[in-house]
């Protein structure tokens, strides 16, 4: 047959060979076959605890996927979907922080969401301010544990809204950098830290309604936080609301606190017998000479003071001496006649 001149094949009237179609139809079960057996495989993963060590970044935003990459990346896991059938179904896996981690190579997607998710694991240094102590003893404790010169730390204290210092603190720092562990970063700086502690502060006069209470007591919140400072130092903390009524007590009938830790604090000193000459320096911190509170705080108070400082206990005392140094036993009194009485008590229990 021909079109146009052009000759044309007949088609052919033979079948097609049926073994083709038979092996055609083997080669799709057997690629389906592999496909399901490699799904049904367990993805790659280290089988144990891992050994050696590495140190991991998190950013903040990264997803799960993003740090099982990073993790994979770095040698810790032996691949990402081991790593997310793991974290999807560990509700847990959400709480995982930005920060650097200190973790094993070749680990377990499990065993490395549990260090993710252990506090010892972070890779910083972990800073502690305990309650009471004046600002200067902070910066030396910070220095020492962050390495950064100490001067670093003064000189961003120069520059109070630098480190989000509260303006009711009048540029003095004293009674703000709060009590607390801290988590430092390697890169962390004067600055930072500081601006940890500030915030810390803000926290508790927010969870404590700190504005709200002092004026209801009578008080400023810097007020507050003064008294807090010297509950820190003149009291044991179950006797720091009995302290905090012995205050109150004396500001209610004018009568001056004549409390040596202000002294103490006005001197730089922390010294437990004062001379006459030591109280009777002029200071606006010497509350032996000034009247009312004195000008500031003298320490940075926790919360348990600043709790007693809000809430002091009920009571008409006037006097207290701590009758025992070693157990911190303080004693109460009305009377200047029972004052006397425990002030001998004192000076039996140190001679």
């Amino acid at each position: 047959m021909s079109i146009f001149g052009f000759k044309m094949d007949e088609p052919s009237a033979e079948p097609k060979k049926p073994w083709i179609l038979v092996v055609a139809v083997l080669v799709v079960i057997t690629l389906g076959a592999f496909t399901l057996a490699k799904s049904l495989q367990p993805a790659a993963d280290f089988p144990g605890d891992g050994g050696g060590q590495v140190t991991i970044t998190i950013a903040a935003g990264d997803t799960l996927r993003e740090i099982g990459e990073n993790l994979y990346a770095n040698g810790v896991i032996a691949g990402v979907e081991a790593w997310i059938a793991v974290v999807n179904s560990d509700e847990r896996a959400t709480s995982v922080s930005p920060g650097e981690y200190n973790l094993r190579l070749e680990m377990s997607s499990r065993t490395a969401l549990d260090l993710l998710l252990d506090p010892l694991s972070r890779a910083v240094k972990r800073l502690t301010i305990p309650e009471g102590l004046r600002a200067i003893e902070i910066i030396r404790i910070a220095s020492k544990v962050s390495g950064i010169d100490k001067q670093e730390f003064l000189d961003v204290l120069d520059e109070p809204t630098s480190y989000g210092l509260p303006t009711i603190a009048n540029g003095n720092p004293e009674g703000f950098l709060f009590p607390a562990t801290y988590e430092i970063a390697r890169d962390a700086t004067a600055q930072s830290i500081l601006s940890q502690m500030t915030a810390r502060w803000f926290a508790s006069y927010a969870s404590l309604e700190l504005s709200r209470r002092a004026a209801a007591a009578g008080h400023t919140v810097l007020e507050i936080v003064t008294i807090a400072s010297i509950l820190e130092v003149e009291g044991a903390p179950n006797d720091y609301s009995k302290v905090a009524r012995v205050i109150e007590n004396r500001l209610k009938i004018n009568m001056r606190l004549q409390l040596d830790s202000t002294v103490n604090y006005a001197l730089g000193t922390d010294e437990l017998n004062l001379t006459k000459d030591q109280l009777d320096s002029e200071s606006p911190y010497n509350t032996y000479t000034t009247d009312g509170l004195p000008i500031g705080p003298i320490g940075n108070p926790g919360e348990a003071a600043l709790e007693a400082a809000l809430e002091p206990a009920p009571g008409n005392w006037i006097y207290f001496v701590t009758t025992n140094l070693e157990t911190k036993e303080t004693e109460f009194a009305v009377t200047y006649k029972e004052f006397l009485v425990l002030k001998r008590k004192y000076l039996n229990s140190v001679n």
